[in-house]
């Protein structure tokens, strides 16, 4: 089991590397948080070994402060401790962090470690009710602008 579990990671590790999937506005935003003197953490359920590839395939070693992966946490994502997790690693409350997020689930992780939220939807998922819970929802990360991060 664990031998096919890491042949699917290696693979979609492939896959990242070929197809480089990045959200439309990834560079934007990441620049619109840089110039707010914002700290970045990237929390994820998947694998360690995914998140380096993927950070490297898209060129963005250095733009984090802190990495942390769920995959070997007792509970996954929607239970709050990647997110946690974050927050320490960044010496930061919770409640004074954002999470921008693209999931249901990974909604819920973020408001219930306590955090400010923006979801980005798939297109198609974007009008469904559930969402509402998200102090923002955007269409794009190229929406995110110093006013918005501000008003949170």
């Amino acid at each position: 089991q664990e031998q096919v579990c890491d042949q699917i990671v290696e693979r979609v590790i492939e896959l990242v590397r070929e197809h480089k999937p990045a959200m439309p506005g990834l560079q934007h935003a990441i620049q619109v948080c840089q110039q707010q003197g914002l700290r970045l953490g990237l929390a994820s359920s998947s694998p360690l070994s995914l998140i380096h590839a993927t950070i490297q395939t898209l060129q963005l070693e250095g733009i984090f402060d802190a990495l942390l992966s769920g995959d070997k946490l007792p509970y996954a994502k929607p239970h709050p401790e990647v997110y946690l997790n974050a927050c320490e690693a960044l010496e930061a409350q919770p409640h004074n962090c954002l999470a921008i997020e693209d999931s249901f689930i990974g909604l819920l992780a973020a408001k219930s470690a306590q955090m400010k939220t923006i979801i980005i939807p798939e297109p198609a998922a974007a009008g469904q009710p559930h969402f509402a819970i998200a102090d923002r929802q955007l269409a794009s990360l190229e929406q995110l602008t110093p006013q918005l991060l501000q008003s949170l």
